[in-house]
């Protein structure tokens, strides 16, 4: 990535910074919505109640306990005005919870006043100290989260404090390497990043509301339901595509959302309009949804004809295929674009 330094851009990274310098204030910052891969395995921020986010366009990592044994970091001291860190190996590859735990894309941080030191040993027990000062994080606080210390991955915290390997694509996420092989692990997935590129393109080519990053931005929200639900997430793709374009509409026979769920379906499982109208739940209780279907029919096909007939009409044999072929035809056209073809 292209770096452009002027004094001009200093200046205003640091007048934009100095907004909010008061301990206690409350900042916004966004979950990241992308993988975030950690000595190469994808830790699933979705699964933890202390998610990597991000702030004025730069990374937070959690301190959380569970975070903090991927990383290989260990909390030696905390008090209410510091926190110190120190280098370990580390114990665990993934966060454990196979359910989500924060479904909120926008959160309320809290700037801290803690100073953050980071401890590390060289081969020969050599130990070196690294204070997270405001030059080494570029002028971006030391934020809080549920009361967790949250430190910002600028470059200099990256190179300087930590040693660690870091990279970034805008269709996989955020890569980390923290093991001495870092430069290794923090290697971007190229396969996995067109063929996330190649899915973003084609939901811009059926709505030109959309821009590459915003369908990028949306894609990453039907793959996480499509993993924690186990369905093919062209099929997903597909069956938004059939019922609403990827637009977030109600219909004049009361269906809504992306999925066009009818509001009484939503009701009978909790879900208000309301609800419904998040793209977000919309998206995971369709794709839940359908999933049920699969399980209880045994065929996308049967699956397909229940979610949009009723399964009553299924159990009675009076249903029409239409709406599944029509489904699995665009399920073929988005797997012949996800090859580029």
């Amino acid at each position: 990535m292209r770096r452009y330094i002027s004094v001009f851009l200093v200046l205003m990274m640091f007048l934009s910074t100095a907004v909010v310098t008061y301990a206690g204030s409350n900042v916004q910052v966004n979950t990241l919505n992308r993988e975030v891969v950690v000595n190469g395995v994808n830790v699933v921020n979705y699964c933890t109640d202390y998610p990597y986010f991000e702030y004025e366009t730069t990374f937070y990592a959690p301190l959380a306990e569970e975070n903090c044994n991927i990383l290989g970091l260990s909390i030696v001291r905390e008090t209410s005005d510091s926190i110190v860190l120190k280098e370990v190996t580390p114990i665990q590859v993934n966060y454990h919870s196979d359910e989500i735990r924060n479904q909120s894309n926008e959160l309320t941080a809290e700037i801290s006043d803690k100073t953050v030191e980071i401890l590390k040993t060289d081969g020969n027990g050599t130990g070196k100290t690294t204070v997270l000062t405001s030059e080494i994080t570029r002028g971006k606080p030391i934020l809080s989260y549920n009361g967790v210390v949250y430190i910002p991955l600028t470059d200099e915290v990256i190179d300087l404090a930590l040693s660690w390997g870091k990279m970034y694509d805008d269709y996989t996420g955020l890569y980390l390497g923290t093991l001495e092989s870092r430069d290794k692990e923090a290697v971007i997935d190229e396969d996995q990043s067109a063929y996330n590129k190649a899915l973003a393109a084609y939901i811009v080519s059926c709505n030109s509301n959309y821009n590459i990053d915003s369908a990028t931005d949306l894609l990453f929200i039907i793959k996480k339901y499509a993993a924690l639900y186990n369905v093919d997430e062209k099929l997903v793709m597909a069956m938004i595509q059939t019922e609403s374009r990827f637009s977030n509409v109600t219909s004049g026979g009361g269906a809504i959302g992306m999925m066009q769920i009818m509001g009484s379906t939503g009701k009978a499982y909790g879900l208000s309009k309301e609800d419904l109208l998040n793209v977000e739940k919309n998206i995971s209780f369709g794709t839940q949804y359908i999933s049920n279907h699969i399980a209880t029919y045994g065929t996308v096909e049967k699956a397909l004809v229940a979610y949009n007939q009723g399964g009553a009409a299924v159990s009675r044999g009076k249903t029409t295929s239409k709406y599944s072929k029509l489904v699995m035809s665009r399920y073929n056209a988005i797997v012949n674009a996800s090859k580029g073809k």
